[in-house]
């Protein structure tokens, strides 16, 4: 026994597959030392002779151990003596009322009764006597039956490994046919109890059968086949037991008063009777057996009294970085256990499980798949001005809800939209609701769908977006050399939005724009289509360029004749996506039938949509057609982001950068007019989202705006039993539903019972490195002593 009471159970060997290559290290360190130092020591006085080859020795021998990766496993047979750390989920899922009895078909009414039933006898809220079933007898053996076949599970691994690695299976052998001989004891007089109790006759002869798979083990190609057979067992007899609830429900006021009474609480109003109100609550057990510490589990852990009310308000669930945080803070003194009252969702956490061998009880609180209807995903602009119609498409979605009725509104205000719900293909289709701009300013979006009959939450019915609605009109100069068809397009385009102040004009060195440069400033975006360079003055230039700089205006460069080419070393090569004004090259489409295609990058996509819903837009750009030519350009600036690109070559076609308090945008071809053909609807968009994209009002994005707190936590509604599961396991402890919370202080025991086993590495430890290191210094230090080379 070591001197902190633990006992040393085992030296396990993690790679024993490595045995004759540790053996063969150490014979060929054996030989070389013998070689070596034997001529060496000759001089050596007899009594120090040998001293230093051992001592050489027994490092290289420590080094070769490592190759095994030598472990010792240590027991505590004492009670685990530590404080019981509870946990209490207070997320916003949490507010969930799962077990509401309205609205649910005949299995689902008789599943939530006999939970409700299970849940209130686990209470104490029944009257004595009144919860009666024969087969409840079995529990507690059943219970044991299960921990004995996952035992068993555990030895048939064991004995697999000692066969592996050639050593003795006869210990392993003997302590797994123990577990089966228990296991077939328990199972035949389980067996006998059953039709001494009169259960059904199924439950006896499989029990019988299971008594004797126990016993023919060596038949069975694994173990784990027990272990189904005892939980397929223990099934039959909780759907037995769930019949005989569900009639005492219907035969009792009493029961049915009470058990109205639990399917109106919410998740955590359920966890708040079970720890603290119910005449069967478990504190005072808990507090009776151990030194209890409460903690609220949300975005983090805190201290929670026991006399202060639960309240359901987290915005998230982080419920690995709590229990780390917590295990941490009582580092000094490790838990017996945690409990942790959760229905698994986690939002705003870290992945995997938490890094601890402290057992976890997890308290199941969901009653499993919950019946909602909540508003999956909204998709609306940020901003639009004023004289523009809001479209938002609204995506419902439902689970365990039938027979789906009402409607989706959205409101701004006094002014709402309203549409039915609508399904599509077996699922609530996407509804789209338009209402026209309120007045200029920031204005909330309310979108609400009806409540449902017995959905655990109408708190996800209703989201709010913002939108900022901005003054018109937008002031836009269009300006070309010659009329161009996408200067047609553009002034035709623009002509028909009526948040646009167009003035459109031809401009060429022969015929200069007279428009005064104050003039020129007061436009929030300038367009032009390949304007020859001298059609503007050195003042206008000036001018232009400082309104993009330092006013925060828009600039549209569409390419052509002149421009780029006209205006390498002008002050205009400073808006360019490519740095210097350098040369770019026409790539021109030979066939007959136009070739290059533009599709959206993510970013387009984002900037430039063809429709409010995504997938919609970037179908309408797929169905766009093609152009002939295209300006190759040369490397692009780093701050310069790639809004279009051809399809097949990937090459740029339009940019943006943000240049000083402005925006600029350089359209690579002069085809676009060609899209009027496949619709003119969409060209008309694409013009209409390029100049809203420059707009300096346009500045205000979505991200910016609050949204909901609770839409990430109210997302998906269904308990995470898998997770739970996992995490349960991999530190040694169980899940338990709610029903059955009053068989917490019964496992709480088991776990203080049982022997903590943990496992300290050796071949990677310190004491390793200090052992070879500091052998092999006093080996040195002999050798110089004794005058050896």
């Amino acid at each position: 026994m070591l001197s902190d009471g633990h006992i040393l159970a085992a030296l396990r060997l993690q790679e024993a597959g490595w045995l004759p290559a540790a053996l063969a290290v150490a014979a060929v360190a054996l030989l070389a030392i013998a070689a070596f130092y034997h001529p060496q020591v000759r001089a050596v006085p007899r009594r120090l002779s040998m001293l230093p080859p051992l001592l050489r020795l027994s490092a290289m021998l420590a080094l070769a151990a490592a190759l095994l990766k030598p472990a010792i496993l240590q027991t505590s047979p004492a009670a685990r003596q530590g404080p019981l750390l509870v946990l209490i989920d207070r997320s916003a899922s949490m507010s969930a009322t799962d077990r509401l009895l309205e609205g649910l078909d005949r299995d689902g009414a008789s599943r939530i009764t006999a939970q409700l039933v299970a849940l209130a006898d686990s209470l104490g809220l029944l009257p004595k006597d009144a919860r009666q079933f024969p087969g409840a007898a079995l529990a507690g053996a059943m219970h044991e039956m299960r921990a004995l076949a996952d035992r068993a599970v555990g030895l048939k691994g064991e004995l697999d490994y000692a066969l592996l690695s050639g050593r003795d299976p006869q210990a392993a052998r003997a302590a797994l046919q123990s577990a089966l001989d228990e296991l077939a004891a328990r199972a035949s007089a389980a067996a006998r109890q059953s039709r001494d109790l009169r259960l059904d006759g199924q439950i006896a002869r499989r029990l019988a059968a299971l008594a004797e798979q126990s016993r023919s083990w060596r038949r069975q190609s694994d173990p784990a086949q027990l272990g189904e057979a005892v939980a397929e067992i223990v099934q039959r007899i909780a759907d037995a037991q769930s019949s005989s609830d569900v009639r005492l429900h219907e035969s009792n006021q009493q029961v049915r008063d009470v058990c109205r009474t639990l399917s109106e609480l919410s998740r955590l109003q359920l966890v708040e009777q079970a720890l603290f109100r119910a005449p069967g609550a478990l504190l005072p057990a808990l507090q009776r057996a151990h030194e209890v510490h409460i903690y609220g589990v949300d975005d983090a852990a805190s201290g929670l009294p026991a006399d202060q009310p639960l309240v359901a308000d987290g915005s998230a669930s982080a419920l690995r970085r709590a229990i780390g945080d917590v295990l941490a803070a009582h580092a000094n003194r490790p838990p017996a256990a945690v409990l942790l009252f959760t229905d698994g969702r986690r939002v705003g956490d870290e992945d995997g499980p938490p890094p601890t061998d402290i057992p976890l009880l997890a308290v199941q609180v969901a009653a499993g798949r919950p019946r909602d209807l909540r508003i999956a995903d909204v998709r609306m602009p940020p901003y639009i001005f004023q004289g523009e119609e809001l479209s938002v498409v609204v995506n419902p979605r439902s689970i365990g809800l039938a027979h789906l009725a009402g409607s989706i509104t959205v409101q701004i205000g006094q002014r709402q939209a309203t549409a039915p719900l609508a399904e599509s293909e077996g699922r609530l289709a996407p509804v789209v609701l338009r209402l026209p701009a309120p007045t200029a300013g920031l204005h909330r979006v309310l979108i609400t769908v009806s409540p449902q009959p017995g959905e655990a939450t109408t708190a996800n019915n209703s989201v709010y977006r913002w939108v900022n609605v901005l003054p018109p009109p937008v002031r836009v100069l269009l300006l070309a050399g010659t009329p161009t068809w996408d200067w047609r397009s553009l002034r035709d385009a623009l002509t028909r939005t009526t948040w646009v102040q167009l003035h459109a004009g031809l401009a060429t060195p022969g015929d200069p724009l007279e428009l005064p440069a104050a003039e020129l400033a007061r436009h929030d975006v300038v367009i032009l289509c390949d304007l020859p360079r001298r059609a503007l003055s050195d003042e206008q230039w000036g001018t232009l360029y400082t309104m993009v700089k330092d006013q925060g205006a828009g600039l549209l460069l569409v390419a052509g004749v002149s421009l780029p080419a006209e205006y390498a070393g002008h002050l205009l090569a400073d808006l360019l996506p490519w740095p210097g004004g350098g040369p770019a090259v026409w790539r021109t489409w030979p066939g007959g039938e136009p070739h290059w295609r533009a599709v959206p990058t993510a970013a387009g996509l984002q900037a430039l949509p063809l429709a409010v819903d995504r997938e919609v837009s970037r179908l309408r750009w797929l169905g766009l057609g093609g152009f002939y030519r295209y300006l190759a350009m040369p490397a692009l600036r780093e701050d310069a982001s790639v809004l279009l690109q051809e399809q097949e070559t990937l090459a740029p076609l339009l940019t943006l950068r943000g240049f000083g308090n402005g925006r600029a945008m350089f359209l690579a071809m002069n085809e676009a007019w060609r899209w009027r053909a496949d619709g003119p609807a969409d060209l008309d968009r694409f013009w209409q989202e390029t100049v809203r994209c420059l707009a300096p009002q346009s500045a205000p994005g979505h991200e910016l705006l609050p949204v909901g707190r609770f839409e990430a936590e109210l997302a998906d509604l269904a308990p995470d039993n898998h997770l739970l599961a996992e995490w349960a396991a991999a530190s040694g402890g169980a899940v338990v539903p709610l029903e059955q919370v009053d068989t917490v202080p019964r496992l709480l025991a088991d776990l203080r019972r049982r022997p903590a086993v943990r496992e300290h590495t050796l071949w990677d430890s310190g004491w390793l490195f200090a052992f070879v290191l500091g052998v092999l210094s006093i080996e040195w230090a002999l050798r110089k002593q004794l005058g050896l080379p």
